[in-house]
């Protein structure tokens, strides 16, 4: 069988904890930590069962759409293994996690063996893959509850003595839960594709869903005692509780900030970047990127010249402040900087030599950070404003990652996290015009200007501008959603109106249409009688009791008003005319007409049923057949309260289309082209009840753009319509970069030399 080992390099190798063992007796764990891992242990059984319980469903879709018959049976046999093996993965997730606090109580060392930078190995591609899928799991588990989970990490830290608990470390964390569903997947051959999947169930169905699981645990440890003021604790560290001295490495100035008391490698605390060791997961993307053809592999310049790193951080700062912004309302994406040529071309301003290099290390930061800002700024998805926005912050991202290679490795950096949050509340803007006078503009634009104007080494100042961020979003979002609210209530609202004209149309065209009746009642029944069944129609919806009494008024006063043949039908006429003009009064009061109104209205139709019952009863008692054609009546004509539906013409419509349109929820982003064919970029606010109309509105909430679900689907199969992708920009970069190369080295001569059959 397959089997994917924990992707992450900091994970503790089994050997290791078996030698820890033999001279760490493990510790009890305490009474309330016991209590935590067996709520955890049931909640997390709940989340699996959710999970299982959805993997048939996508799956089954994915073997639906599959292009081949191998990809078809591939799917098709992962069900089959799921369900199979559907306990014993839950079994092991539910091990795994709880050995991750067995393991707290016999490593008293720190949780990652720092391998030396020559030394690394590449990882196997489909560990790679898993590995970049957790890191994006991770960011945005991360995201969602950050609070909740530095909070459990805090009381952890403070309850296990000997070890430092963070946030990566913490069993009941984003990264331990993940990796823990990695290793219990372990149990099932699958192909490498069909994991992925299951990771991004496993995202949807538990990780996000973790946040009353983080809001019980932390309430479980305070009542027990544990920093039950964790609030008025973290305020007294910060103002300066003693902690562990910084520690300088030679040749590299310890950076102030960057070891906040009892947060350190924790995902609010950041570590001292100058002391911060090369990670496994740089090593990773560096050895890549030395398998390039295009890479001198570290090769010394001609003049054998390098350029320090304290030289480097000096020339990005003069760049960071001097180097021109791309123009925002030029219309056109910014491009990348070629980092490389500006800085050979400001050496001699740090003190360096002409044409120095830059060392191996620092030069794969440059161009490893410019892959991932070409992507970035190619990015379609992102608006043009928005992408000369991020292009302002390549220059202190790569100062920022030079100094701190765990960049690259946590997906909680709050530097990472701004620029995803950068794109995320941009994604609606069209073009620059939309910028003028918009509040989220501004807010954004004076994040990015804070950056470049206040960070030197700290990056502080990305936690500080992601808070002030997220904070004005959040309040932002509240206003639009209460106009979003508005625009669904009006357009469900015209819908149901629709629907309900629709029905009577057809309910009075079925029952009146061709009858012969007196021109005065045919108005009656088609302008006020009508009014009364939509309004029972909107109110109470077509099956209730008062759209049944008002559908039974109709037929009864129908009844009423034609000629009779039968005197016991005229007699049952007479007496009930009171009756039938008492619940015609009831429905015209529902509608709000005048007193009046009404009064003319029960008049006229009381004076109508009186004259053709006089004229029944001359006719049946005289048999006068003249006395019949003194009624002036006519032939109701059809009735027509609303317009037909127009007929939907679906040729040009692709199966994949009709896919993507099925698929589509309330919240997803699309460019449309409107009516002077410029592309809009919009919100599916409200898919109406009968399924047919969709309704988008704009950033700010207003209505913009309606389609039918066939005219949808006709343009994004000719492409003029597009689905957004709103995955955390740096992630999707990261991944896809990482994806490129990878693709790379296998297609480059000596790979295929390695591979090729002698």
């Amino acid at each position: 069988m397959q089997s994917i080992p924990s992707p992450t390099p900091s994970a503790v190798p089994a050997s290791r904890i078996a030698r820890l063992r033999g001279t760490h007796k493990p510790a009890k764990l305490p009474p309330s930590v016991l209590s935590l891992r067996e709520m955890a242990a049931h909640k997390l059984t709940d989340l699996l069962a959710t999970l299982f319980n959805n993997t048939d469903d996508a799956l089954f879709e994915r073997a639906d759409r599959s292009r081949s018959d191998a990809d078809q049976q591939m799917y098709f046999e992962s069900m089959r293994q799921l369900r199979l093996h559907r306990d014993d993965i839950t079994t092991g997730f539910i091990t795994h996690t709880q050995k991750r606090f067995d393991v707290l109580n016999v490593l008293d060392l720190p949780t990652t063996e720092d391998p030396a930078y020559d030394d690394l190995s590449l990882v196997q591609q489909d560990e790679l893959e898993i590995s970049v899928a957790i890191a994006g799991i991770v960011s945005k588990v991360t995201s969602l509850h950050s609070l909740e989970i530095m909070f459990l990490t805090k009381r952890l830290d403070h309850l296990i003595a000997g070890v430092d608990v963070t946030e990566r470390s913490n069993p009941l964390g984003p990264q331990a839960l993940a990796e823990a569903f990695v290793q219990a997947l372990g149990v099932i051959d699958v192909a490498i594709t069909v994991r992925i999947i299951l990771l991004k169930l496993f995202e949807r169905f538990v990780m996000e869903r973790l946040g009353e699981l983080y809001s019980q645990a932390n309430r479980q440890l305070a009542e027990a005692g544990v920093l039950p003021d964790l609030k008025r604790t973290m305020k007294t560290m910060h103002r300066g509780a003693p902690g562990r001295p910084d520690q300088a490495v030679p040749g590299n100035p310890v950076l102030p900030g960057f070891n906040a008391p009892g947060l350190a490698g924790g995902h609010f605390g950041a570590p001292n970047l100058a002391s911060t060791p090369m990670t496994s997961d740089f090593g990773q993307i560096s050895q890549l990127l030395h398998q390039m053809p295009m890479m001198n592999g570290g090769l010394p310049p001609s003049s054998g010249q390098w350029m320090t790193t304290d030289q480097l951080v000096g020339a990005l700062d003069f760049l960071q402040t001097e180097y021109p912004a791309p123009d925002i309302d030029s219309g056109v994406a910014p491009t990348p900087l070629n980092l490389g040529q500006l800085l050979a071309a400001r050496a001699t301003r740090v003190g360096a030599q002409p044409n120095s290099a830059l060392q191996r290390v620092d030069d794969d930061v440059v161009t490893f950070v410019g892959m991932l800002f070409d992507y970035i700024l190619n990015d379609r998805n992102l608006a043009i404003p928005m992408k000369a926005l991020i292009a302002r912050l390549q220059i202190p991202i790569v100062k920022l990652a030079v100094l701190d290679k765990s960049f690259f490795s946590r997906p909680s950096h709050p530097a990472r996290r701004l620029l995803n949050e950068l794109s995320s509340a941009g994604i609606g803007w069209s073009s620059s015009t939309e910028r003028k006078r918009d509040a989220l503009y501004n807010k954004i634009e004076a994040v990015v200007a804070g950056v470049l104007e206040e960070f030197q080494t700290n990056p502080e100042i990305f936690t500080r501008l992601l808070e002030d961020l997220t904070s004005f979003v959040r309040q932002d979002q509240r206003r639009i959603e209460s106009v979003e609210q508005r625009v669904r209530e009006t357009e469900q609202g015209k819908a149901k109106t629709y629907d309900a004209k629709r029905r009577v149309q057809n309910i009075l065209n079925q029952k009146a249409s061709g009858l012969r009746l007196h021109p005065a009642m045919g108005r009656f029944i088609s302008d006020t009688w009508s009014k009364v069944l939509v309004y029972a129609c909107i109110k109470h919806g077509p099956t209730s009791e008062p759209w049944n009494t008002s559908v039974d008024c109709l037929d009864r006063l129908l009844w009423s008003i034609q000629p009779l043949n039968d005197m016991a039908d005229v007699e049952r006429r007479d007496h009930q005319r009171k009756e039938l003009l008492t619940h015609l009064v009831a429905g015209m009061q529902l509608i709000n007409l005048g007193s009046e109104e009404i009064t003319e209205l029960t008049t006229l139709v009381e004076r109508h049923l009186r004259e053709i019952s006089a004229h029944d009863r001359a006719y049946l008692e005289d048999r006068n057949t003249s006395s019949r054609l003194e009624l002036d009546l006519a032939v109701i004509p059809e009735v027509v309260l609303t317009s037909a539906p127009k007929e939907q013409d679906t040729t040009g419509i692709t199966p994949d289309a009709e896919a993507l349109v099925e698929r589509l929820s309330e919240g997803s982003w699309l460019e449309l082209l409107d009516t002077n064919a410029v592309r809009l970029r919009c919100k599916l606010a409200t898919i109406l009840s009968d399924g047919t109309r969709f309704i988008f509105v704009n950033r700010k909430g207003m209505k913009v753009a309606e389609r039918s679900r066939v005219d949808l689907a006709r343009e994004l199969a000719a492409g003029t319509a597009t689905l957004l992708d709103e995955a955390e920009i740096f992630d999707k970069a990261l991944q896809a970069v990482i994806g490129n190369l990878r693709q790379m080295r296998e297609q480059s001569p000596a790979a295929q030399a390695l591979t090729s059959p002698r």
